[in-house]
């Protein structure tokens, strides 16, 4: 796994770098703080990002915020900061596991593997809500679609749907296309 380390913080992580490192991962190091974080991840391409910060400020966050919506990756804070406040402001930014204390190194494995696990779920459930709006909005679209066809041709509503699926047949074409197309040419 490609590990990338943003090393914010007063602490030296050096023992940090070996464990991970003994156990088999690339690991890169970076102390500039996340100034030029995307740079580092387009640079490094990691699998996991973990940052250690004293506490996370707007400018971190603000770019934890951009790699979220650009490149989400799993991504565990260590801080100092155990405000409820911070806690909320990085979740909100995607970090996905936020460890109030030091890193500890025998937890370190379980908590890459539970953040990774985490993250995996999180992206699921995205796609999953993804795929629901654009049922919702298709749903939408022939409804208004079957609703102009009930208006201009004087049809039932279950001959309207009957008219677009059929047309969606003869045409090869998803119903929300053809209902689509409709929509336009008669709106």
């Amino acid at each position: 796994m490609k590990i990338l380390i943003i090393d914010d913080g007063d602490r030296s992580l050096d023992p940090v770098l070996e464990l991970l490192t003994m156990a088999g991962h690339e690991v890169s190091c970076e102390t500039e703080s996340t100034r030029n974080l995307l740079m580092q991840v387009d640079r490094f391409r990691p699998d996991i990002i973990l940052i250690d910060t004293d506490s996370p400020t707007r400018d971190v966050l603000e770019q934890l915020c951009i790699l979220t919506a650009h490149n989400p990756l799993p991504m565990i804070m260590f801080s100092d900061d155990s405000s409820s406040q911070s806690i909320v402001a990085a979740t909100d930014a995607g970090v996905t596991a936020y460890i109030v204390q030091h890193i500890d190194i025998a937890r370190l494995q379980p908590i890459l593997a539970v953040a990774e696990a985490r993250f995996r779920r999180e992206q699921k459930l995205r796609e999953q809500l993804d795929v629901a709006a654009q049922r919702a909005q298709e749903r939408k679209m022939i409804d208004t679609a079957k609703g102009m066809l009930m208006v201009a041709h004087e049809l039932s509503e279950e001959e309207a749907y009957r008219r677009l699926q059929q047309s969606s047949m003869d045409h090869c074409l998803p119903m929300a296309a053809i209902a689509e197309r409709l929509i336009k040419a008669i709106g």
